[in-house]
């Protein structure tokens, strides 16, 4: 496709992004560890009933382990009770920081205010989120565009198969305010027999993605995307999807840019939602204890972002498909 040879002197490659971010973190200091116990400001728990004294609990899973970064309200790890029935504590801060060290296992009974974890508390959100970044890179870097070919309809296709080793096509962001992993608004890229397109799926039961709907992408210069869909929207109620064609102006956008939120405007309801790249997932446990979502900070979902629109670019230079529109 002859929007793709554009690209060929501007992409960068990640190892010299991922190198430049390791030197920045250099410059800050550490902070000195404190010993966490189990008191009722160091968990968040499911059941609204009183602990006794005399329960004991025992780890159920560990989700941030020794030596890695977390962010404010993330679960640590999780206990389960053996007595009473008090429920599952999920351990959990609201600052960010790193665990330095546990000071229980898989063994131990663990009682009310009984020493946990070692944590070092860092207040520099800025040298958090480059040290989650830096940890996360490796599960960031695990995403996949794939090149497809049916040979019943010779149908030809390029797609984004995975991104951050999950298994699906669709990058997200989250509802404003919401804490509900469930609540997002995901986009991916899509070149099927010529035909390349930005394809969008929501799960806003109130705007559906119908024929007029709007979409503005906000990004960090103030530069803005604007998309209104000219064509009929398809799924269920809770899982719309809608799809606009794109050329070389908003894929170049999408690599070189970072997007911070989109609004989404229904034409006919004349109301709009909008959904962040920052988000609040972590911040109620409820919904984020058995889902995670693609990415824990702005930063990690901006390279995940750039990193799927690169290798976006780089399989339609590798696999050059002729123009058939068929979609």
């Amino acid at each position: 496709m002859k929007i793709f040879k554009f690209f060929r002197r501007n992409l960068i490659g990640y190892q010299k992004t991922e190198k430049i971010i390791k030197d920045k973190s250099n410059q800050y200091q550490n902070f000195d560890s404190q010993v966490i116990r189990l008191t009722e400001n160091s968990f968040t728990k499911l059941l609204d009933i009183p602990i006794p004294e005399s329960d004991q609990f025992k780890m159920i899973k560990v989700y941030i382990k020794a030596g890695e970064y977390f962010k404010a309200n993330q679960t640590i790890f999780s206990l389960g009770s053996e007595i009473h029935g008090s429920g599952t504590l999920h351990i959990n801060f609201p600052f960010g920081g790193k665990v330095n060290s546990y000071l229980i296992n898989n063994n131990n009974s663990i009682r009310l205010n009984q020493e946990l974890v070692k944590i070092k508390k860092i207040k520099d959100t800025n040298l958090l989120y480059q040290k989650i970044f830096e940890q996360n890179l490796l599960r960031l870097n695990k995403t996949e565009v794939s090149y497809l070919e049916d040979e019943f309809t010779n149908c030809k296709t390029i797609k984004v198969t995975k991104l951050a080793n999950e298994n699906t096509e669709y990058f997200k962001l989250y509802l404003d305010k919401s804490k509900s992993i469930n609540d997002f608004l995901g986009f991916t890229l899509v070149n099927q027999n010529g035909y390349i397109y930005i394809s969008f799926n929501s799960s806003n039961e109130d705007i559906t993605l119908s024929k007029g709907d709007r979409l503005i992408m906000l990004f960090d210069d103030e530069s803005k995307l604007d998309i209104t869909f000219s064509r009929a929207g398809e799924g269920t109620k809770g899982s719309r999807f809608n799809n606009s064609e794109i050329g070389f102006e908003e894929i170049n956008t999408l690599f070189h840019k970072k997007l911070l939120k989109i609004k989404i405007i229904s034409f006919r309801k004349k109301m709009f939602s909008v959904y962040h790249m920052d988000h609040l997932i972590n911040n109620n446990q409820i919904y984020s204890y058995y889902k995670e979502p693609l990415y824990q900070t702005i930063l990690d979902g901006q390279y995940l972002l750039r990193i799927m629109v690169e290798k976006f670019i780089i399989a339609n230079q590798k696999y050059k498909i002729t123009t058939t529109k068929t979609v």
